[in-house]
């Protein structure tokens, strides 16, 4: 019987990627803020999901419906192309999986809605986000000099963001 408790102790989380809720949003807010310097609100969250042309998905532990999201992900399309918004994971859940999880749900999504190309930009100092896109698939396609802000108040120079690009067809 000890075995038997241990072993579903160690069994393994299944994460879900699906689409938004309204009561995910002040969770989402909550995620972005911790996650960026420059976050946006739960209303600016709702205001992007309510678009057509965008994507937002939550992940969550399976048959956790109403528990709080585990990150999120926002993607707009237009035409055969798409970008990542924003992608973001509940401090407590990075490196677990989370955002691996919501980037395969959204290529799948966006594969079927005949999208050819997802890009994306990533600070060039986020080693754990350029890892995971790496092995994912995306290469870098350009860069934009000085893009992100996040340190200068306290000193440090502007950082560079990376464009990066999955070809997806």
């Amino acid at each position: 019987m000890l075995a038997q408790l241990f072993k579903w102790l160690k069994a393994p989380r299944r994460i879900v990627a699906e689409l938004v809720k309204e009561h995910d949003f002040p969770y989402l807010s909550d995620i972005h803020h911790e996650s960026f310097s420059s976050a946006w609100s739960d209303g600016e969250l709702q205001k992007l999901a309510a678009n057509d042309a965008n994507l937002c998905l939550v992940a969550r532990e399976k048959g956790m419906g109403k528990k709080p999201p585990l990150g999120f992900l926002m993607v707009q399309r237009a035409a055969d192309e798409a970008e990542i918004l924003t992608i973001a994971t509940a401090p407590s859940e990075r490196g677990n999986g989370v955002a691996r999880h919501l980037v395969d749900e959204a290529v799948r999504r966006l594969q079927s809605e005949n999208v050819i190309s997802l890009f994306l930009e990533v600070d060039e100092n986020n080693l754990p986000a350029l890892s995971l896109y790496r092995k994912l698939g995306f290469h870098p396609v350009g860069q934009r000099e000085g893009y992100y802000q996040s340190g200068v108040a306290t000193g440090q120079k502007p950082s560079t963001a990376l464009v990066m690009r999955l070809d997806l067809g």
